[in-house]
């Protein structure tokens, strides 16, 4: 019980101190700590369901940017995650510009722009199938003035309509492979290659993919399309998927793989093209 005890202050310490070089101000910084503390009450009594969009201002990689996000629903977690311990950050010494980028399970766009206020004149493309994270998605793109193209849609096998289930927490939303499922929604789908061809992309720089376990499908069913792809980076979700068969299936397209936590503390799984790896 010690032990676990020491584990959780450490981890609240970590979630306090990334907050507080987010927060542009003293009084942001409070709001956070209030909106992370109910967060982790969520995980013990169940989500509060505060949907009413909050705004606060961040300072990721030394913009401020305006975050909107809904403080009952995982949103602060998802922040905490991406900006605060910036848990998409990318290996030092990349030998291309990124001048593409694709955002898959966009969420409510925190991801994005964490890498916009990276490579501000990257064009980014944003896939996000349930609605209310796609509104706050919208709402994080025109307030900070981001050039990003958004489409509520899923990524997967099909270009149609699939079952999107609603988990309790707004980052656990994951497509079906059936129809009629409890808490569904319809929503629409679309394959890769039909995506780069309606919108006229002909090569990505980087792939970012958190898409909960649909991602075996998109790299294992047809993934010819990899090979516009320099670098992947990925949350997998092994409990969800056979995970070293996905790992494969991208490492046969011409990708050398580098495991979560081996090129930073805290890194994901990261796929860079033979090409182009560091």
């Amino acid at each position: 019980m010690r032990a676990l005890s020491g584990l959780a202050l450490e981890r609240y310490t970590h979630e306090l101190r990334a907050l507080k070089r987010l927060a542009c101000n003293r009084y942001d910084y409070g709001r956070l700590v209030l909106w992370m503390g109910l967060y982790h009450l969520g995980n013990h009594f169940g989500p509060a369901k505060l949907t009413t969009t909050r705004h606060v201002q961040c300072d990721v990689n030394g913009r401020a940017i305006q975050v909107a996000f809904r403080p009952g629903v995982g949103d602060m977690f998802t922040l905490y995650e991406v900006l605060g311990r910036q848990a998409y950050r990318l290996p030092e010494g990349l030998k291309f510009e990124v001048k593409t980028i694709v955002d898959l399970g966009a969420n409510i766009g925190l991801t994005s722009s964490y890498f916009s206020t990276l490579f501000p004149s990257a064009r980014t493309y944003c896939l996000e199938p349930d609605p209310d994270n796609f509104r706050l998605l919208t709402i994080n793109r025109d307030t900070n003035g981001f050039a990003w193209t958004c489409l509520e849609r899923a990524v997967g096998a099909i270009t149609g309509t699939v079952a999107l289930r609603r988990g309790d927490w707004s980052n656990t939303h994951r497509v079906l492979s059936a129809h009629g499922a409890e808490r569904a929604l319809e929503v629409q789908s679309v394959q890769m290659q039909d995506l780069l061809k309606e919108q006229k992309v002909t090569s990505i720089d980087l792939l970012k993919v958190d898409i909960e376990g649909s991602e075996e499908e998109l790299f294992r069913r047809d993934s010819g399309w990899l090979r516009y792809v320099k670098l992947i980076i990925a949350e997998f979700h092994p409990n969800l998927i056979d995970y070293q068969a996905t790992v494969d299936a991208v490492k046969s397209q011409g990708f050398r793989y580098y495991r979560p936590q081996t090129l930073f503390k805290e890194s994901m799984d990261i796929f860079m093209r033979e090409d182009v790896a560091i």
